[in-house]
This record gives C-alpha cells, sequence and structure tokens, in this order.
C-alpha cells in the first residue's frame, strides 16, 4: 500500500493532466477548472507543471493529428481518471503522442480594486487594471491573448522575438515593440498606442490589416467598424493613469466619472438626483480611496454624500 501522500500527489497529477487536455480542446468548464485550481496551491503547482510538459511535446516535433472522433457512450468517471492518468505518465516519459497543436491555456484576472502583472512570453508582460481577465497562450513562440474582460496594459521589450497577439472578441491586433492600453467596452475594444506599432485585423480570417497601428492613435474597433484617430496628450494621460493608482478627467459629466470610479470600488457610488448625473467636473484623484473625490464634491459642488451601508454611497443635492 502507497503512503497517503504519494496516493495524492498522484490523483492530483492525474486531475492535473485531464484540466489540461480539456482545455486544450475547449471542452473544459473554465469557472470549474478555475475553482479547482485555487482550491489548493498544489492543484496551481501540478497544472502549471502539466502544462510546461505538454507545451514541451508540441515543441518537440512529435505532434500527431487528433484521430478521428467515434462515437462512444459518455465516459464513466473512473475512465476519465484512468484516461488522465494515461496522459499525465506519457507526459512524465515524454511521450509525443498526447500532444497537438494548440496548447493549454494560462489565466490570470484581479478583483474589484486590484491589479497584477504577469509575464505571458518572452519579453512580453501584461498589467491588469481592476476587475479583468485575460489568458494566454505560446504558438509558434508568439504569446496569443485573449482579453475576456476589463482593461490591460501590454508591454512588449525590443528584446521580443515576435509580436504579442492580442484578441478581443473577432478583433485581433498584432501588437510589436512598445506599449498598448486595451479595454473592452461592450461589443467593442478600445486601444491606445503609447509606444510602438500594430497592426489591427477585424476577423479572424482576414489576410490584411484593417489599420496599420502608430505611437499617439487610439482606435474602437468591432467586427464591423474600425475608427482610428490621432490622441490628444489629455487622453494619453486620463487612459493611463490608472496605472499609477489615479483616475483623472477632464470636464467629464459626474454620471460617466461615477461609472468610471465604481470599476475600483467594492462599495459603489450611486447617484439619487438625475439632474446631479449632468455635473461636469475635472480633477486628479486615488482611484482606490474616494475620499478626496467626495469631499471635493461637498465643498466645491454643494452634493450630499449619504452614508448607506456596507455597500452604498449615494450622492444628491444638499438643500
Amino acid at each position: 500500500m502507497e503512503p497517503q501522500g504519494q496516493i495524492d500527489h498522484k490523483a492530483i497529477r492525474d486531475e492535473a493532466s485531464l484540466w489540461v487536455a480539456r482545455l486544450d480542446s475547449g471542452s473544459a468548464d473554465v469557472e470549474a477548472f478555475e475553482r479547482w485550481r485555487d482550491a489548493d496551491p498544489a492543484h496551481a503547482a501540478a497544472y502549471a507543471k502539466m502544462s510546461r510538459l505538454w507545451y514541451r511535446l508540441g515543441q518537440s516535433g512529435t505532434i500527431l493529428e487528433p484521430p478521428e472522433p467515434v462515437a462512444e457512450p459518455a465516459p464513466s468517471r473512473r475512465g476519465l481518471l484512468r484516461a488522465a492518468g494515461v496522459i499525465g505518465g506519457a507526459c512524465a516519459v515524454g511521450a509525443g503522442a498526447f500532444a497537438t497543436r494548440t496548447f493549454a491555456k494560462s489565466t490570470a484576472s484581479t478583483r474589484p480594486g486590484e491589479r497584477r502583472r504577469v509575464t505571458v512570453g518572452p519579453g512580453v508582460a501584461i498589467d491588469l487594471n481592476t476587475d479583468s481577465k485575460i489568458s494566454w497562450r505560446l504558438q509558434d513562440g508568439a504569446p496569443h491573448v485573449w482579453l475576456d474582460r476589463g482593461e490591460a496594459a501590454v508591454t512588449v521589450a525590443a528584446s521580443a522575438r515576435k509580436a504579442c497577439v492580442l484578441k478581443a472578441g473577432d478583433v485581433t491586433v498584432d501588437l510589436k515593440s512598445g506599449e498598448f492600453n486595451a479595454r473592452l467596452r461592450g461589443g467593442s475594444l478600445d486601444l491606445l498606442v503609447l509606444r510602438g506599432t500594430g497592426a489591427l485585423y477585424r476577423s479572424k480570417t482576414s489576410q490584411a490589416p484593417a489599420a496599420h497601428l502608430e505611437q499617439g492613435q487610439s482606435v474602437v474597433a468591432t467586427a464591423s467598424a474600425t475608427l482610428v484617430q490621432k490622441a490628444s496628450t489629455e487622453a494619453l494621460d486620463e487612459v493611463s493613469a490608472w496605472r499609477r493608482g489615479e483616475i483623472v478627467f477632464q470636464g467629464a459629466p459626474l454620471g460617466a466619472v461615477v461609472e468610471e470610479y465604481n470599476r475600483y470600488l467594492t462599495r459603489k457610488l450611486v447617484i439619487a438626483d438625475p439632474e446631479l448625473s449632468r455635473l461636469r467636473l475635472g480633477g486628479r484623484f486615488t482611484n482606490s480611496d474616494p475620499s478626496d473625490f467626495l469631499e471635493t464634491l461637498r465643498s466645491s459642488f454643494n452634493v450630499r454624500v449619504i452614508d448607506a451601508g456596507a455597500d452604498t454611497i449615494v450622492l444628491t443635492r444638499s438643500e
């Protein structure tokens, strides 16, 4: 009988191998995977190890085409675990028969008010803003990054051998050496080129770029339209302010300011008076703490700030 620690270690390795295979094939429940990975540091470590092995198998040149699908009854849990054990054992001995043309994605996310930096490939780093999520993998040595939610700043070093391929919905952007800020807004991608160049494609099958991007340009893109224009100095400052822990606005209506501030706050701001939403103001404040912002509203704009409990702060006109 094996010691309990060895049995647990093997079971975790088998589960990690199965998750790698599911994620690679696109059949995984991503939320379920994230719950499993985050439940125990040993899960995350085993998954990282199996992902690296899986990737190295693909790089070894022994990539095989997957077999033709065959109709089979739904596998039992025992059968799935047995299959995972086969995959894990094959990875451990370096058998390339289980590699495919694509590799499991890694993911990173942030909660409201949190920022995080991750390295997604050689010379490519991504800073995630509040309440954001990305997934990524290496393909032919190039980092392919999916912006699933929120906002991210992409830094591609001059030493990076290949461009970073950023994907958001049906829009794909090749980002060469430089700094870029990308944000999802509904069905559109807002991209600001802080430094460097890039090329934007509006569909996954496009051969020619819809736009060539240069330093200082801002882009709003969907699957059907692209708007490219020169960004003002003020716009560059506003968009990049979050990386300094700030929120900056100039002549913006209070409704838009509150919407932007609430991205960073767990205790949300609520405007009770619709007329107040149209009040225009500007300033530079800390995005993690609205105290100075609220004091400015009180003292300069005659706004009443009401503590409405643990989750809400209400803004209304003073009597």
